[in-house]
């Protein structure tokens, strides 16, 4: 809830995913044997938002659904210590649907109207079904290299073409506790994950199916290089990673001078993006204080020539860091997680300017709202503090264990901005933080038999 003046707001979001998944395995002898994995999974994400200033008020529900049934049957076949072939056949059938209630009014060309002309359109369901085919061979090259090359080729029905994506990973064992190395692939994605450009109100995400006109099959070469030290006490690893991205997505209904014969195709802009960063962790596994502290240095950059050009990704995070001890003390447990990012970037209104529009009545003066550089700033650091006590005991006979515990998530009440929504008043933009979760403590007991 957040509120600035009369204006008030409420967003409620919602997730649910459920699985489940069986598995039959079976030796043909020493050498060959096959496993047989089933695999169903069902998300589904609710947002509903409801707005008030002055007398005017608004509301909006958003739905996406993603049902996904997966059949892999894995064949490893062993020729000797050295070297392994695994082959393997699998086909996934998905299932998305996206539903937007828009009950916002707006005049003709403004954006509340934009969006409800173009909400009957998005409001879908499709389906598609993935099959593939894919082979890996683990190689042993004397006592300290291997490399796993392999390929996997499948064929989407929602563009009824196919897809070579080939792989390479490898590993050196300099001593016994050092070892470098070093991976590299081609992917695709037929499900992806949409960003819905909403200045005012905030982006959206939902997941969409790929197709053949508005959704391209979205693709990235991925590469990482690196190197881990490990011995019985401390382990310490940093890789260097790099990913091209290509044929993105991205819906962005920006403002028509009219919205009759709405095309949906016209607000899906199609770009390339650039992924670079380092990861780097040093983590302590015995004593009475164990923990780990990581560490990420990245760039997330995306171009979109018709929409507006190169810009931050919406979920770039320059820096994040995260600090974990646990600390044991007979029966009891305590753990403190310290975490920091650096803020989302967004796309901030400067300003607003009076637009003439042809209304049904005759012409209409609106005010439209400017905006600058598209994600040309940024939110505030994000930063909190949980911490946890466990006791734990065990009672009468058969291993029987119980343990109780509270928690504190955001111990210091940080209040973190999840994102800004932004109004016209009078030609004024009124500026409202919406916040995540502050100080929320809770309580557990567990009981095993």
């Amino acid at each position: 809830m957040g509120g600035g003046g009369n204006l008030n707001i409420t967003d409620i979001r919602d997730f649910r995913n459920t699985g489940v998944s069986g598995r039959w395995n079976r030796e043909w002898g020493s050498r060959v044997r096959t496993t047989a994995t089933f695999g169903r999974s069902d998300f589904d994400s609710l947002s509903q938002r409801a707005s008030s200033l002055g007398g005017r008020q608004g509301n909006s529900g958003e739905l996406n659904v993603v049902d996904d049934t997966t059949i892999k049957v894995d064949m490893p076949i062993t020729f000797s210590t050295a070297q392994e072939l695994t082959l393997g056949v699998q086909r996934t059938r998905s299932r998305v649907g996206y539903t937007l209630e828009n009950s916002q009014v707006g005049a003709p060309g403004s954006d509340a109207s934009t969006a409800n002309a173009l909400t009957s359109q998005l409001n879908r369901t499709t389906s598609g079904d993935v099959t593939s085919l894919y082979a890996q061979h683990r190689l042993m090259f004397g006592r300290r290299f291997f490399a796993t090359p392999g390929v996997r080729l499948s064929q989407f029905s929602g563009t009824d073409e196919r897809y070579i994506e080939p792989r390479l990973s490898a590993t050196f064992l300099a001593t016994d506790t050092l070892r470098f190395k070093g991976a590299w692939g081609r992917y695709n994605q037929f499900v992806s994950r949409l960003a819905r450009e909403d200045v005012l109100q905030g982006n959206r995400e939902f997941w969409a199916l790929s197709d053949d006109s508005t959704v391209p099959v979205a693709s990235s070469t991925n590469m990482a290089a690196g190197a881990t030290y490990e011995t019985s006490r401390l382990l310490v690893d940093a890789e260097l990673f790099a990913r091209d991205l290509s044929d993105l997505s991205q819906l962005a209904p920006r403002v028509l001078g009219s919205t009759e014969g709405v095309d949906l195709s016209q607000f899906f802009y199609h770009g390339e993006g650039r992924v670079r960063g380092l990861e780097a962790l040093a983590q302590r596994k015995v004593g009475r204080h164990t923990g780990w502290v990581s560490y990420t240095l990245s760039r997330v950059t995306y171009d979109f020539p018709d929409l507006s050009g190169a810009f931050v990704a919406d979920h770039d995070r320059t820096h994040e860091l995260k600090l974990v001890d646990t600390f044991q003390l007979n029966r009891w447990t305590f753990s403190g997680t310290w975490i920091f990012s650096t803020g989302r970037p967004y796309t901030e209104p400067i300003g607003t300017e009076a637009v003439t529009r042809q209304g049904p009545l005759g012409e209409i003066t609106i005010d439209r709202v400017v905006v600058g550089a598209k994600n040309g700033v940024r939110l505030p650091a994000y930063h909190r503090l949980d911490l946890a006590a466990n006791y734990s005991w065990r009672f009468g006979d058969g291993g029987r264990s119980a343990t109780i515990g509270v928690s504190a998530f955001n111990a210091y009440n940080r209040s973190n901005v999840w994102y800004k929504e932004f109004t016209s008043v009078e030609g004024e933009v009124v500026e409202n933080n919406i916040g995540l979760l502050k100080l929320t403590p809770s309580a557990f007991l567990s009981i095993r038999f």
